[in-house]
């Protein structure tokens, strides 16, 4: 009995120790098959996932020359909705897909291409018929340079992509419509312009510069003056200039730069706003956007010489001939974009990753080019007074100077007693100069009137002090041809170089050196 009850018990113990076993089996069983379903399900999803983006691949390169015209936010829409599916999908398949992404580079590298021939056409067909005149500056361009060039943030509106006229197949069309995306996009505001104040100012805080604020006025062709210059000939225009005394309480305040614009440049202005539009909400190409722009602010700079400084805005626009109206205008083109080019740098850095800043100094080789193109409008002016001054000197070689002028006869033929006269100031053989002296220092007056009214006073007295240099190198070398041995002749010289003289005082711009040069003239 004993030994049936032990085999009994044995028999029971083995028969729940082979029971736990084959649960514990089966527990093994179901998660190894849990296991190979994962990687196979994972499989299946990686599978799927990248023949949607084959086929997404697809249909964007079907659609490559569409996106290509598409404005800067409708392809924005585009990159974003894409770029969202694929981050979407490397998220639940832990890992990257390559393909789409790199269509989505490609596609952003032919919108830009697209968008830079196009403003390149735009640009030159603008400078060409460019004619070089003051113009109203609408607000717009205000806003461009109030915001530094970064564009700003935009309401989301539901609109669709793409219209009827880019699909072909209704059906298409309708699947269109029903793809509905959020671009921003932004209700222009009411606004309320005095037509009668167009000026515009605008502050450029530009933290590279000592935190010193300068603030940016367009003027127009029709603004009220405000404040006169020293001589009463230029646009009563406020100006703070940079020789002006200021208290320590005043250092703060912004300093203002006054720019007598024309159409292309501020056309230029607008192109640049969009570029650094483009590489703000394309990130992927702001290295190729900031190459693009160096292009832009080159071509400006070329053609615009080319117009010029060339002429050949004489056969384009029709000029008779390039005035020194034509010239003062492009320095002042020119000069505002000089003010900007620090703030475009700035805004093109936030858009560059850090190993690309380098490629900035494509902006300082544009810098200098404006610059040095500006000094040479500047001394293109100075050669044209130059030429007259020349011309002149010549005129005044041929004249008989033993005997008096036509227009003022002597009234002694006592060369001795005349000179006394001369010098006691009144009664004298010669009281005015010769009509070439007149008519010359006449000229010189009517051109700082006419670069007064463009440039600012900094500049035209820089380069009136030009040329008074010119007047008194010139005016040596061909009054030391003449018989100044003869008192008759030496009073006539004295008369016209004290002429000459005293205009280039009024016009602030007779130095001690030129007074030493030319006093050997004057007795």
């Amino acid at each position: 009995v004993e030994r049936i009850t032990f085999d009994a018990v044995a028999r029971q113990k083995a028969g729940l120790k082979n029971g736990f076993e084959t649960e514990e089996s089966d527990i093994i069983d179901r998660d190894r098959d849990l296991s190979e379903f994962t990687k196979e399900f994972h499989k299946m999803l990686i599978g799927a996932s990248d023949y949607a983006h084959n086929r997404c691949s697809k249909i964007l390169n079907l659609r490559k020359d569409t996106h290509a015209r598409l404005e800067i936010m409708e392809f924005r829409a585009v990159f974003d909705r894409t770029l969202t599916f694929v981050t979407q999908t490397e998220s639940l398949c832990k890992r990257a897909f390559y393909n789409l992404r790199g269509t989505l580079l490609q596609q952003s590298e032919g919108f830009l291409n697209h968008f830079h021939a196009a403003k390149i056409a735009e640009l030159s067909s603008t400078l060409e018929q460019e004619e070089w005149t003051k113009i109203k500056v609408p607000p717009e361009y205000q806003e461009i340079l109030d915001s530094q060039f970064i564009p700003r943030p935009k309401s989301s509106n539901l609109v669709p992509i793409w219209t009827a006229e880019s699909w072909e197949d209704e059906s298409e069309l309708n699947f269109a419509k029903s793809v509905i995306v959020r671009i921003t996009e932004t209700k222009p505001e009411k606004e309320n312009v005095d037509e009668k104040r167009l000026e515009i100012e605008v502050s450029n805080n530009n933290n590279d510069n000592d935190g010193n604020r300068t603030t940016t006025r367009l003027e127009s062709t029709e603004i009220s003056p405000t404040k006169a210059n020293e001589t009463n000939e230029m646009n009563g225009t406020k100006t703070v200039h940079e020789n002006d005394q200021l208290s320590e309480d005043e250092n703060d305040e912004p300093k203002e730069q006054s720019f007598n614009v024309v159409f292309s440049v501020l056309f230029l202005l607008k192109i640049v706003a969009k570029y650094i539009e483009c590489a703000t909400r394309l990130r992927s190409v702001g290295t190729e956007v900031l190459t693009r722009l160096i292009e832009v602010l080159t071509l400006y700079n070329t053609q615009s010489c080319k117009l010029v400084l060339g002429a050949g805005a004489r056969k384009l626009a029709g000029l008779k001939t390039i005035t020194s109206k034509h010239l003062s205008l492009s320095s002042q083109c020119l000069g505002l974009v000089i003010t900007q080019v620090p703030i475009i740098r700035k805004a093109m850095k936030s858009c560059l990753p850090q190993q690309h800043h380098t490629l900035l100094s494509g902006l300082d080789r544009v810098l200098n080019d404006y610059e040095t193109h500006r000094a040479q409008l500047f001394h293109k002016i100075v050669r044209i007074m130059q030429e007259i001054v020349s011309a002149t000197c010549e005129q005044m070689l041929l004249l008989d100077w033993a005997i008096a002028s036509s227009d003022q006869p002597a009234k002694s033929s006592d060369s001795t007693d005349s000179t006394d006269r001369a010098r006691s100031g009144s009664g004298s053989a010669i009281a005015r100069p010769d009509d070439c002296v007149l008519s010359l220092m006449k000229k010189a007056r009517s051109l700082r009137r006419i670069i007064s009214m463009i440039l600012s006073t900094k500049e035209t007295q820089q380069i009136f002090d030009e040329i008074a240099k010119v007047f008194s190198s010139t005016l040596c070398k061909y009054l030391s041809r003449l018989n100044l041995s003869d008192p008759f002749v030496r009073q006539r010289v004295s008369v016209n170089v004290s002429w000459v003289l005293g205009k280039l005082r009024t016009l602030g711009s007779a130095s001690k050196a030129i007074e030493r040069e030319l006093g050997v003239f004057v007795d």
